[in-house]
C-alpha cells in the first residue's frame, strides 16, 4: 500500500497507529480477541517498529508514524519508531471515552444516526494539557534531533507556541478547523510572528524545547508560604465563597467575605475576590519567637529556626507528633533537630516540654490528624514516620 501511495504521487506516508475506533474500541467492549490495528497495535513498540522498518525499506518518501497515548508508553513507542528510521512521529492526544448519554433512555446513542451508545475517540481543547505532556515525554525520551508533530487541543497561536516549547517541530490542528474552517490561520500566523518579534526569535527552533528544561519534578519545586486575603472592594456580598466544600476558614461578616486564619489549613484559592500574599522576607536576622511562629503558620518552616510547643495551640496541633513517645520508634525527646521539608537540607530545632509527652501503647499504632487527635492505623508501617510526614 505504501508503494502504491508513493507511485500515485504522495509526498509522505503516514502510518495510522492511533485510531481508537477500530480494534481498540472492540477490545474495550468485547471479550473476544480481534485483529490488532490502530490504537491497539500502536501501544506495541515492537510491532510498530517492525512495520516502520518494512515501510521505510519499501519507499523513498518520508514516513510519519501517528501513535496513540493509550497504554501510557507513547515515548517508548516513539523512540522505537525513530530507531527504525521514522522521519517524524505524530503524537495524538485523543482518548477513547464514553460520550454523554440520556439517563432516561440509556439504550439510545448520543448521535441521531446511531442507535446504541458506544465508546468514541475524544479530542478538542480540553485535551491540550495531555497533548503537551505527550510531546514533552517524546522529546525527553528521543532527544533533540528527531522531528515531532504535536496535535491535540490547539485552538490558538498561543497553544501552538506551548506545543513547540514542549518539543514539537510541526503542529496539527483538527477540531478547530472543523468548528471554524481555515479563516483563523492568517490571524494565528500574525500572532505567532508578533510573538517571535517581541522575543527576538528568528525561527521556531529558537524557542522549541524551552519548556522541556523548565518542567520541574514535584520533589524539586520551590514552594512559598502564603495565605489568602479578601479584596473587600471586589467582594460582591454574594456569599457563594462561604459554601466552598474544602475549607471552613471562609466566613461572612456583615455580608462580606472574611478569612479566619486560625481555621485555615493552607493556601486558599477563591475565584475573583482573593489575592495571594507571601510572608514578608527581610527585617532583623534574629527573628523573635513571635515572628518565627507567624512564619510557621504561613507554611514556611525553612525560615524558622526553632519550634517551641506549649505556647501556641496552632503549633501544638500542627507539630503535635513530636509529643509522642513511641516505644517502637525513636521515642520521646524534649529537644531535637528535624528536617520538616523533605530533602530541603534545612533542620529546625523542636522543643517539647516533658509535661506534654504522650505515651503510646506498645501494641498500637496511631496517626496524628488535624487537631492532634490520635487514631489507630493498624499495621501500616512505623507510626512515628507517618506522624512526621503529617506534621511536615
Amino acid at each position: 500500500m505504501a508503494k502504491q501511495a508513493e507511485a500515485s504521487g504522495a509526498h509522505a506516508i503516514e502510518l495510522n497507529m492511533c485510531c481508537h475506533n477500530m480494534s481498540f474500541n472492540v477490545a474495550m467492549t468485547e471479550s473476544a480477541r480481534t485483529e490488532q490495528i490502530g490504537a491497539s497495535m500502536g501501544q506495541n513498540a515492537t510491532a510498530v517498529s517492525m512495520i516502520v522498518e518494512a515501510v521505510k525499506q519499501a519507499v523513498n518518501i518520508p514516513v510519519f508514524v501517528k501513535i496513540t497515548p493509550e497504554g501510557g508508553r507513547i515515548a517508548d513507542v516513539a523512540k522505537a519508531c525513530y530507531d527504525k528510521g521514522a522521519d517524524c512521529v505524530c503524537s495524538v492526544a485523543n482518548r477513547l471515552a464514553i460520550a454523554d448519554f440520556d439517563i432516561e433512555q440509556i439504550d439510545q446513542g448520543p448521535y441521531r444516526l446511531q442507535d446504541e451508545p458506544t465508546l468514541a475517540c475524544f479530542s478538542g481543547p480540553w485535551i491540550k494539557p495531555l497533548a503537551l505532556r505527550d510531546v514533552f515525554e517524546i522529546r525527553r525520551k528521543a532527544g533533540p534531533h528527531p522531528f515531532i508533530q504535536g496535535t491535540g487541543g490547539i485552538a490558538s497561536y498561543q497553544d501552538a507556541v506551548q506545543m513547540i516549547m514542549c518539543g514539537a517541530d510541526l503542529i496539527g490542528v483538527c477540531t478547530e478547523t472543523m468548528l471554524k474552517g481555515f479563516e483563523f490561520l492568517p490571524r494565528w500566523l500574525k500572532g505567532l510572528g508578533d510573538f517571535m518579534d517581541r522575543h527576538g526569535y528568528r525561527n521556531y527552533r529558537d524557542f522549541r524545547d524551552l519548556a522541556v528544561g523548565k518542567i520541574t519534578s514535584a520533589d524539586k519545586l520551590t514552594l512559598h508560604g502564603g495565605y489568602a486575603e479578601v479584596d473587600l472592594e471586589k467582594c460582591k456580598e454574594c456569599g457563594l465563597c462561604a459554601a466552598i466544600g474544602h475549607c471552613n476558614a471562609i466566613i461572612i461578616v456583615d455580608k462580606q467575605c472574611r478569612i479566619d486564619r486560625k481555621k485555615m489549613p493552607g493556601l486558599l484559592h477563591v475565584r475573583g475576590c482573593m489575592s495571594r500574599r507571601r510572608p514578608p522576607h527581610g527585617g532583623d536576622r534574629h527573628v523573635g519567637e513571635k515572628i518565627m511562629k507567624r512564619l510557621i503558620k504561613k507554611g514556611d518552616p525553612q525560615r524558622a529556626g526553632e519550634i517551641v510547643l506549649g505556647q501556641d495551640a496552632y503549633l501544638d496541633a500542627l507539630y503535635g507528633c513530636f509529643r509522642l513517645h513511641n516505644p517502637k520508634g525513636d521515642g520521646f525527646a524534649p529537644q531535637r533537630e528535624v528536617e520538616l521539608l523533605a530533602r530541603s537540607g534545612k533542620k529546625v530545632g523542636v522543643t517539647v516540654p516533658s509535661a506534654m509527652k504522650v505515651d503510646l501503647p506498645a501494641d498500637r499504632k496511631v496517626v496524628n490528624t488535624d487537631m492532634f487527635r490520635l487514631e489507630e492505623i493498624g499495621r501500616h508501617g512505623d507510626s512515628m514516620h507517618l506522624l512526621t510526614m503529617r506534621a511536615g
